[in-house]
């Protein structure tokens, strides 16, 4: 497990433009879009640019369900769950809630 390919994965998931706007509220799909982006031949041929997302199964199924709540314990930044969770029309406030991150 790596907290840095989960947040990398996470991250780029968050960025407004066509993988959130492709897969509406379901970030598996867009999670299968960027493995295949980064690991196809241009962005491996680039030396200097590691878009590497050595994820485990585990890992890949936090991000394919949105699981917001165990991104955030597995260290994943705070503004980078919160983005994530928008992108894909997640509650994370009350995902937090349910999981018993929040008592407010």
């Amino acid at each position: 497990m790596s907290r840095t390919h989960l947040q990398r994965a996470a991250y780029h998931l968050s960025l407004p433009g066509s993988l959130a706007e492709r897969h509406p509220g379901d970030p598996a799909a867009a999670l299968a879009e960027l493995r295949a982006i980064t690991q196809g031949e241009p962005l491996a041929s680039l030396r200097g640019i590691d878009m590497r997302l050595e994820l485990t199964d585990e890992e890949a199924g936090l991000i394919a369900v949105g699981d917001v709540a165990a991104l955030y314990r597995r260290g994943v930044h705070p503004n980078v769950v919160r983005n994530f969770a928008g992108v894909f029309g997640i509650d994370y406030v009350a995902a937090y809630r349910e999981a018993g991150l929040r008592d407010d």
